[in-house]
C-alpha cells in the first residue's frame, strides 16, 4: 500500500462528488468540525457543485482555524456551545427555513446526530431527505421512522462504519496507553471496564484483551451480555455488583450511564473515560459541584476529590478518541464516499413519498463501487491511462492532479 502522503485525501469522495450536481440543492451538513470534514465540505461545492452549505458543527469539535477555512470556502458555519442549543425548539427548523428561501429545490440534511428527526416529523414537504451516519442516530430514526415524512438513509450499520469502529478503537486504546505513560503509568497493569457491548465496545474490548489487559463488561441487554460472556469476558446483569474491582471504566452508551449513583459506587481513583460522541456520557455537573477540590493533573485529565475518594476524568467528558485525530483520511474516505452514495439515491427517488417509514441503507452494489475506487485509489500505484475511471472531465479547483 502507497501512503500517498502528498495527494488528494479523500480522492473516492472527490471522485463521487464529481457524479453529483448539487447546484440546485442546498445542503445542511451536521458533523464534527474536524480536517477531513473541512475537506468533505469542499468536495462539495468545488465537484458536487453544491452553492449553499449550511455546517453545523457538533459541539466542542470546533477549532478556529478549521472554521476559518470553511467560512473561506463559502460555507456558512452555525456552531453552539453545547447540544442543548442546538435541539431546542426551532434551532434546526430556523436553518431549514434559511436553507430553503429562495431555493429551487427542498434542501439535503446529512447528519452524524438524529436530531433533525423531530423537525421532519412536519416538515415533510420541505426536505428532499436525510442521510444518517451513526448507529447512535440510526436507532433513534428507527424509533421515529413512522412519524418522518422524508426518505432516511443510513451508513451506521453498513460494513463501511465497521471499518471506521476499528480504527475509533485503536483511537481509544492508543490515545489512554500515551496519556497514561505520559502520566507515568502503564494502561496493562490496571483493571477495565467497558460500557455497553455495541460496535466500539466489542473493538475496544478484544483490543483490550490482546494488549494483556484485564477487561469486564456491562450491557443492559442481556443478549449482548451473552456474546460478551461467550467471547470470555466477566460480565453481570448489574453493573453496582462489578464496579468495586475497577481501575477504570469506558462508557460508550450514546447518553447518561456514568451518573452520581455511579460515581459514587466506584472506588478510590477510578478513571472514567468517555468514548461516545455526545459528551454525555459522565456526570460532570455532580462531579464539578460536590468535588471539594478539583485539579487539572495533565491538559487531558482532571482530578476530583469527593470526601475521601479521588475520581480522575479523562477531557472531562469529551471522547477520548479524539485526543488526536480519531479516523485517519483512509477511513474517513470511506465514510464520506458512502454518504455520497446515499445522497445520490436520495436524488433519484426524490419526491417519491412510497419511499418514507423505513431506513434506507447503500446496496451491495453501492458499496462494491466505493470499494473498488477505494483499492484503486489507496492499494495501487498511481498510473493515468485509458483504462483510469473518468466519469466527468473538470477542471481540478484544486489545482491537483485528478487520479480517476
Amino acid at each position: 500500500m502507497s501512503f500517498r502522503i502528498w495527494t488528494e485525501n479523500l480522492p473516492v469522495t472527490k471522485e463521487l462528488a464529481s457524479r453529483l450536481d448539487l447546484s440546485e440543492y442546498p445542503v445542511i451538513v451536521l458533523q464534527h468540525a474536524v480536517s477531513d470534514t473541512v475537506r468533505f465540505l469542499h468536495h462539495l461545492k468545488h465537484w458536487a457543485g453544491a452553492k449553499d452549505i449550511h455546517f453545523i458543527a457538533k459541539p466542542y469539535s470546533s477549532k478556529p482555524k478549521r472554521v476559518e477555512a470553511m467560512l473561506q470556502d463559502g460555507v456558512k458555519v452555525h456552531s453552539e456551545k453545547d447540544y442543548w442549543a442546538i435541539e431546542r425548539h426551532g434551532y434546526l427548523e430556523r436553518i431549514i427555513e434559511e436553507a430553503s428561501r429562495g431555493s429551487k429545490k427542498n434542501p439535503l440534511i446529512l447528519e452524524v446526530w438524529w436530531c433533525f428527526a423531530r423537525p421532519l416529523s412536519h416538515w415533510q414537504n420541505r426536505v428532499i431527505g436525510t442521510v444518517e451516519v451513526t448507529t447512535f442516530g440510526h436507532d433513534r430514526y428507527e424509533k421515529a421512522i413512522d412519524s418522518i415524512g422524508v426518505p432516511v438513509y443510513s451508513i451506521a450499520r453498513s460494513k463501511i462504519k465497521e471499518e471506521e469502529a476499528n480504527h475509533v478503537w485503536q483511537a481509544v486504546t492508543t490515545s489512554l496507553e500515551v496519556l497514561l505513560k505520559e502520566l507515568g503509568r502503564d494502561l496493562s497493569s490496571g483493571k477495565v471496564m467497558m460500557i455497553w457491548y455495541g460496535m466500539i465496545g466489542k473493538a475496544v474490548t478484544t483490543s483490550l484483551r490482546g494488549r494483556g489487559i484485564q477487561t469486564s463488561v456491562y450491557d443492559k441487554s442481556s443478549f449482548r451480555r451473552h456474546e460478551a460472556t461467550r467471547r470470555g469476558f466477566q460480565t453481570h446483569e448489574n453493573a453496582e455488583n462489578m464496579l468495586a474491582d475497577v481501575d477504570m471504566i469506558i462508557s460508550s452508551t450514546g447518553g447518561r450511564w456514568i451518573t452520581a449513583e455511579i460515581i459514587q459506587a466506584c472506588p478510590d481513583g477510578i478513571i472514567l473515560v468517555s468514548a461516545g460522541s455526545r459528551q454525555n456520557e459522565i456526570d460532570m455537573d455532580f462531579l464539578r459541584t460536590n468535588a471539594s477540590t478539583t485539579t487539572p493533573i495533565h491538559k487531558n485529565m482532571t482530578r476530583y476529590v469527593l470526601g475521601d475518594k479521588e475520581v480522575f476524568v479523562v477531557r472531562e467528558w469529551k471522547n477520548v478518541n479524539f485526543i488526536g485525530e480519531s479516523c485517519p483520511d483512509t477511513c474517513m474516505d470511506l465514510i464520506h464516499a458512502g454518504v455520497l452514495s446515499c445522497v445520490r439515491n436520495l436524488l433519484i427517488m426524490d419526491g417519491n413519498t412510497k419511499k418514507t417509514g423505513l431506513i434506507h441503507e447503500p446496496n451491495a452494489t453501492d458499496i462494491e463501487e466505493i470499494y473498488r475506487l477505494h483499492e484503486q485509489f489507496w492499494h495501487t500505484r498511481p498510473s493515468i491511462t485509458t483504462n483510469t475511471i473518468m466519469t466527468k472531465q473538470k477542471a481540478d479547483p484544486d489545482g491537483q492532479q485528478r487520479l480517476f
